[in-house]
């Protein structure tokens, strides 16, 4: 048997329309251009048993080369590509169906391109108004969060605040028990300074009241330095506005100390 030869194509890639039958090899032959080297003389068959002409694919074909002794000498791979293709009369139509189309459309359309902007007007104008109420709500969202917290701090200083006051004056009350056992102005006078300070970081960090606390401290300051006056001291207190839940505080806690 004669050794095979390379088969050389110039295309094995080929578009084929779809249904077009594939009844002329020759044609498709030419079309591909089977050569060998060394050049020699042969016979082409083409195997096309794999292309369905009437599906859109992708199809293997082969082309097999003979020699003059109906040996096989080579063969090459190539691929149908099945495809719908327009003819050259549906091209030519085409241009005048636009051209138709053209002449028609100003008439037809124009109130169809009005109604498509105002629809767009429309949407537009919906989506600005929803994009402006979602800021809005957002903003509103952040203030009253703002508030919340604000609030839910004050709350917090102020009964931070209330709690130091009545810390203080139990001190005060422990101050003056201490005193009336072993009458030690020096210790009584060192808890009073200890006290002052405790009020004045307590009005520099701004919680509370101000003007309350300052009263309460002169009015418990008062009841350290002369407990037998307590009661004259709560009763100025008691004559301002807002004392009433701190003055009855204040009186249970110097209870033990009036005569």
């Amino acid at each position: 048997m004669e050794e095979k030869v390379e088969v050389e194509v110039d295309r094995k890639y080929l578009d084929w329309p779809l249904h077009e039958p594939l009844d002329n090899h020759q044609k498709i032959i030419q079309m591909i251009h089977p050569r060998t080297n060394p050049r020699e003389k042969f016979q082409v068959l083409l195997n096309v048993n794999d292309v369905n002409i009437d599906k859109a694919g992708q199809y293997p074909a082969s082309i097999m080369l003979f020699n003059m002794k109906n040996e096989e000498i080579g063969k090459v791979e190539i691929t149908f590509n099945v495809q719908r293709m327009r003819s050259n009369q549906e091209k030519s139509k085409k241009p005048q169906k636009n051209n138709k189309d053209k002449k028609k459309m100003p008439k037809k359309a124009k109130w169809i391109i009005g109604i498509l902007i105002v629809i767009i007007a429309i949407c537009l104008a919906l989506l600005y108004t929803g994009h402006k109420r979602n800021q809005q709500q957002a903003l509103e969202n952040a203030r009253q969060s703002r508030q919340i917290k604000d609030n839910a701090k004050k709350i917090k200083n102020q009964a931070d605040a209330n709690k130091q006051l009545l810390q203080e004056v139990a001190g005060l009350k422990g101050a003056i028990d201490k005193y009336k056992k072993d009458g030690d102005k020096a210790a009584l006078q060192n808890e009073l300074n200890n006290l002052a300070n405790q009020n004045s970081q307590l009005a520099q960090q701004g919680i509370g009241d101000q003007a309350k606390i300052n009263d309460l401290t002169n009015a418990l300051q008062a009841i350290a330095q002369n407990p037998d006056n307590a009661s004259q001291i709560i009763q100025q207190l008691e004559q301002k506005d807002g004392y009433n839940s701190l003055v009855n505080r204040v009186q249970s806690a110097v209870q033990g100390l009036l005569p």
